[in-house]
């Protein structure tokens, strides 16, 4: 939740033009940001400002999804695809979690949805443009990181022209020069404001050395697959599985969707080679559509084996529920805390904090200090918070349990106040 309440004060609750040209860090999704700043003239909910964009934009990314598969597959892969993708961990997390996952991924979707369609289809090919041009630009527009699913697309648009030697190059060159052109005005008022180097680094990342990336390759996979499929033990070895078996059935059928699929994993890890880094694991969860899609293929396969259609339809049935139920039993896990240390002493501690009606605050630790200043406004309690040495005699101190106290401040005013795992706090002892 803190990179939420971050998102609304740092740019949401700044306004539109703020939230266009400052972008400090690539947490700033813009266009996410955006609408989170048209949902904020209707309510001070801040919760309902963040949450609510994300929210519609996922079910609208399930719907292009089914839309897309049902399109090539039977009724029984899509819904399989849908279901699993839909309930798989981090994607429902995110489906009500104010931040631009969600629709980042209905932007890859959609612009999944238009270049089939533009490359299997005849009809529509300008409409069917258009709506890739605009999707591209705007998930660039929405994060940056839409750079990977879109090379892949470009990648496979360019083998599946030349496969089938159909021609057209010329047209994608045109298509991309289009999307080239739409993010550089989108993004103008960034490089205006902020600077290119805002969008084109991240300070958090670093290109390691070749010895170093080498060596630690294997084990940043082994927990990318651990995190996608949300398992501890084998996550490597069972995406595996699910892609070796999932593209080799497509193979015999859906050629075109068993490339794709491989470009989707491939050009990714070509990518951090060339660039030496091991990103964020959380920026890879668009894979799910794939992998979703070859889940959907290899149970629909399974049961097909089976001669009785009642008993497949059962089967079905019953697949459908578990897969929802073990979703449902994850996120469950997430929203009422368990083994969630942290928060829980988080939640108790502002709890006592609000309870003394303290006026003025420094707060160095970055989550507390974002769920006071949230809690501040939200429970119509101001607080005045300090960040920096600016605080001059505060009410309350909240520090890191690494950190000393504060040196220009007189350690004989306050006593300890509140004690956990994560922080000490101090208050000015003639509050006592």
């Amino acid at each position: 939740m803190n990179d939420e309440l971050a998102s609304y004060f740092y740019f949401v609750d700044k306004g539109v033009l703020v939230t266009a040209s400052y972008y400090p860090s690539t947490n700033n999704h813009i266009f996410f940001s955006e609408l989170c700043c048209l949902v904020n003239f209707f309510s001070d909910n801040i919760l309902l400002v963040m949450r609510l964009p994300a929210f519609i934009f996922s079910i609208l990314t399930c719907l292009v999804l089914y839309i897309t598969i049902k399109r090539f597959f039977s009724f029984r892969v899509a819904l399989l695809t849908v279901v699993s993708f839909s309930f798989a961990y981090h994607i429902f997390y995110y489906a009500i979690h104010g931040r631009g996952y969600s629709i980042l991924m209905f932007f890859i979707v959609l612009s999944l949805y238009a270049i089939l369609k533009l490359l299997l289809s005849k009809e529509h090919s300008r409409f069917y443009a258009a709506v890739y041009i605009c999707s591209s630009i705007l998930g660039f527009y929405t994060m940056p990181l839409f750079l990977y699913p879109f090379l892949s697309f470009t990648v496979f648009s360019f083998w599946f022209l030349m496969m089938n030697r159909k021609g057209g190059y010329i047209k994608f060159i045109i298509i991309n020069l289009f999307i080239a052109g739409g993010i550089c005005i989108l993004y103008a008022p960034v490089i205006l404001m902020s600077g290119i180097s805002t969008i084109t680094s991240n300070p958090w990342m670093t290109p390691l050395s070749w010895s170093v990336f080498w060596n630690t390759l294997l084990n940043y996979l082994s927990e990318l697959s651990a995190y996608l499929l949300n398992i501890d033990q084998y996550g490597g070895v069972c995406l595996a599985i699910v892609l070796i078996c999932g593209i080799a059935l497509l193979a015999k059928k859906q050629k075109e969707f068993a490339w794709l699929s491989l470009f989707f994993f491939v050009i990714p890890l070509l990518m951090i080679i060339i660039q030496r880094l091991h990103y964020f694991v959380r920026i890879w969860d668009y894979l799910w559509i794939i992998i979703a899609l070859l889940v959907g293929v290899i149970i629909s396969f399974v049961i097909s084996l089976f001669n009785n259609e009642r008993l497949r339809t059962w089967i079905y049935s019953i697949v459908v529920v578990l897969i929802i139920f073990n979703g449902y039993r994850q996120i469950d896990h997430v929203v009422n805390k368990k083994g969630f240390g942290y928060y829980v002493q988080l939640d108790s501690f502002i709890g006592k904090v609000f309870e003394s009606n303290f006026s003025s605050a420094y707060i160095s630790e970055d989550t507390y200090y974002l769920f006071i200043s949230y809690n501040s406004e939200h429970r119509k309690m101001p607080i005045q918070l300090f960040y920096t040495a600016a605080a001059k005699d505060p009410e309350l101190i909240v520090q890191a349990k690494s950190e000393k106290f504060p040196v220009w401040l007189n350690q004989g005013n306050y006593e300890l106040f509140i004690q956990n795992s994560f922080v000490n706090s101090y208050r000015k002892i003639a509050l006592k």
